[in-house]
């Protein structure tokens, strides 16, 4: 019975030896750049970028940088242009550039890889703002089939459905069908009465959301 308990605790050491790699590169994959302030921008450029994030067909890639230069038309010194960009490469070469934005901005900025849908048919990033305690989000979602990128800016689509508890929205992924998944946590605000509202949809081509049923 020792003996098969000693081999019994090998197996499972092997095993989890085994799955452990890629369930700590997975863990470890940085999908969320740091807020680069505008304040702190001073004659160089500004950039960060996520790590790479690979669909289930392992046929596609995809990262997103954000830059935050000084202004050039603004003669203060005082705002700054973000510059985000979300790349998509086919079986990890050649990557191109599949939506780009810029927006002038005196506060800071961010990208969040969302990845991409189940079927592999859409990619999706969130180029975000933020000042103080708001975060102001930006979807964007490419369709790998149609090579189109749409992207919408989230204002009170759905926090103006929900009770004044202050509630921050949280980008999780995209659907198959194109739809950004959205899900709102308890308020962190207020001590009750503001539950978690759980997951939303958000229509990448209508900018409509509805709950997740």
């Amino acid at each position: 019975m020792r003996a098969f308990s000693k081999l019994t605790f090998a197996i499972v050491t092997l095993c989890l030896a085994s799955a452990a790699p890629g369930w700590a590169d997975k863990q470890s994959k940085q999908l969320s750049t740091p807020v680069l302030e505008c304040s702190k921008v001073g004659e160089h450029t500004l950039s960060s970028k996520t790590d790479r994030v690979t669909n289930s067909k392992k046929s596609n890639d995809a990262y997103a940088v954000v830059e935050l230069a000084r202004n050039p038309a603004d003669p203060s010194g005082a705002s700054c242009v973000a510059t985000y960009t979300l790349y998509l490469s086919q079986y990890s070469s050649n990557f191109r550039a599949v939506k780009t934005f810029s927006m002038p901005t005196r506060d800071g900025v961010g990208v969040d890889l969302l990845g991409f849908s189940d079927d592999s048919s859409k990619v999706a990033a969130d180029f975000w703002w933020t000042a103080a305690d708001y975060k102001a989000h930006r979807p964007v979602v490419y369709d790998l089939k149609s090579k189109v990128p749409r992207m919408d800016e989230l204002s009170d689509q759905i926090t103006s459905q929900l009770p004044a508890c202050d509630y921050q929205e949280e980008l999780k992924g995209v659907t198959d069908k194109g739809e950004v998944v959205i899900h709102i946590p308890s308020s962190s605000h207020v001590d009750r009465g503001c539950p978690d509202q759980g997951n939303w949809l958000l229509d990448s081509m209508t900018g409509e959301v509805r709950r997740e049923q």
